[in-house]
């Protein structure tokens, strides 16, 4: 009986062991698949930038002197030719009306020159004065000419002082607070006054690095990009409240050569009529590659790895799963561009990937690919040519 019911067991076991085998062979494993997204996209580089002034002017006294006026508000705008400040002219003016004595001084002594010139000519004919002392006249009248301009340049110094008295705008702007009050002391060429800024427009700077210069000027040799430099590529900026790229410019400065960091500094000039753009702000900077082009885009999620290669998983129209190796794009977001290897009625495996192989036979799920909403932040990979616009 034991032996007997020993080997009831044991063929209980064997045929549970056969059920379950079929139940495997009958119910593949079921994986969520999508086809690729086919979008336009345009390449693109994310960097931090900051805000400047299109233009800066520290002022400073070109006169020593005390301060006797502040003609403005700080914080005011301000219009070129504006007076500014006024520092004490009393030695200023009294040097010009020196300065214009001697000139009408030594304009007398021309008019007397040039008399005793006529003088001695009529002598000198009727032969009652000499060769040489006609010329003493001449060389008499010629230094009287020349006291004359020394004159009229001391005379313009002595102006130009007086002038410098009163500082005015040199540029239109907002100008910050004074730096000297009514009373102080400043010295010519030394003290600094105040601070304009120009803000519409204004500047947006940032670094660009070694390796992505060196891929924009390989695009542009492949004749990939309509561009003549990297001077005139395309960028979108956005401000830390501002979702996407609102602002549109493009590259009007770009430094001929790279600081020890493996950076140079390139600027794009964005109009401020409402002052949105306040010098020293962070901004969000998107240089964008080239020109837009349809690309085919997956979850980054379905990427797999191995020995620097990258591949997918993609199911067959017989449900068996096949390994593909792929070239990838640029990433943006939640999803890659697809280069090579792959079309758009392939249906990727974009989940749980890892825990089957390849020739597995399996049941699919058709789901839309997985994307998240792009970041605002930085980063790297394409964008719609619509977005930040």
């Amino acid at each position: 009986m034991t032996s007997r019911f020993c080997c009831l067991l044991l063929v209980s076991a064997l045929l549970l062991l056969v059920d379950g085998s079929r139940a495997q062979v009958a119910d593949p494993p079921e994986v969520n698949v999508s086809q690729p997204l086919s979008r336009q996209v345009t390449d693109y580089e994310d960097f931090t930038g900051r805000v400047e002034p299109s233009e800066s002017v520290e002022l400073r006294a070109r006169i020593s002197g005390a301060v006797e006026k502040v003609a403005f508000r700080a914080g005011a705008a301000v219009k070129k030719g504006d007076l500014l400040f006024e520092i004490d002219s009393r030695t200023c003016q009294a040097e010009l009306n020196k300065a214009r004595a001697e000139l009408e001084r030594t304009e007398a002594q021309i008019k007397k020159a040039v008399a005793d010139v006529e003088g001695a000519k009529k002598l000198l004919d009727s032969r009652v004065i000499s060769q040489a002392e006609y010329a003493r006249t001449i060389t008499a009248r010629d230094d009287a000419e020349a006291s004359r301009r020394v004159a009229r340049a001391a005379l313009d110094l002595a102006q130009l002082k007086l002038d410098s008295t009163k500082v005015a705008a040199p540029i239109n702007g907002t100008i910050g607070k004074p730096l000297v009050a009514v009373g102080g002391t400043v010295t010519a060429n030394t003290t600094a006054l105040a601070t304009i800024i120009s803000t519409d427009p204004v500047r947006v700077a940032f670094d660009i690095d070694e390796r992505t210069a060196l891929r924009l000027s390989r695009v542009v040799s492949e004749g990939k990009v309509k561009v003549k430099k990297d001077a005139t590529y395309p960028v979108l900026v956005g401000l830390a409240d501002e979702e996407g790229w609102p602002h549109r410019s493009k590259i009007d400065f770009a430094d001929l050569r790279f600081g020890p960091q493996g950076t140079a500094r390139r600027e794009a000039v964005f109009a401020n009529p409402d002052a949105i753009f306040l010098p020293g702000m962070f901004a969000r900077v998107r240089l964008l590659e080239g020109e837009p082009y349809k690309a085919l885009l997956v979850s980054i999620r379905a990427v797999g790895r191995e020995s620097g290669e990258s591949y997918l998983y993609v199911v067959t129209p017989k449900n068996v799963v096949e390994r593909r190796a792929v070239k990838l794009g640029r990433q943006h977001g939640s999803l890659v561009a697809v280069k090579e290897g792959l079309t758009a009625a392939d249906w990727v495996i974009v989940e749980h990937y890892r825990m089957i192989d390849r020739g597995t036979a399996v049941t699919p799920k058709k789901v839309p690919m997985p994307e998240s909403p792009p970041s605002k932040r930085g980063g790297k990979g394409t964008s719609s040519p619509k977005r930040g616009r």
